[in-house]
């Protein structure tokens, strides 16, 4: 599927960093992470994130590191839109219907 837009690449980003929450909280897909304290947590632990490359105080492994060289360019572009971090609390908690248009069929 064809990236098009910035903010596609960006919810492309937040979707595979929030993935984890599979094994956490299965309804975050449908924008029911409640409470975001807890989902942040988990993804702040999990083991096989690159998520700690691009936000200050999660866990990434040594193993993630020599996979995911993080670039200047993605760590500027996703600062454009804020945080990786506040991309997935706004796709967890949001009203599933409001970001239609942005996600990839």
């Amino acid at each position: 599927i064809p990236v098009l837009q910035d903010k596609q690449l960006f919810h492309t980003l937040v979707y595979i960093h929030a993935n984890p929450l599979d094994y956490h909280i299965r309804l975050w897909r449908e924008g029911k992470i409640k409470p975001w304290k807890d989902a942040s947590q988990f993804l702040k632990k999990y083991r096989w994130s690159s998520l700690g490359l691009y936000e200050k105080n999660y866990t990434i492994e040594s193993e993630i590191q020599k996979l995911v060289i993080p670039d200047n360019f993605i760590k500027k572009f996703i600062k454009s839109y804020g945080s990786l971090k506040e991309g997935i609390r706004s796709w967890g908690e949001r009203d599933y219907d409001e970001n239609e248009a942005v996600l990839l069929e």
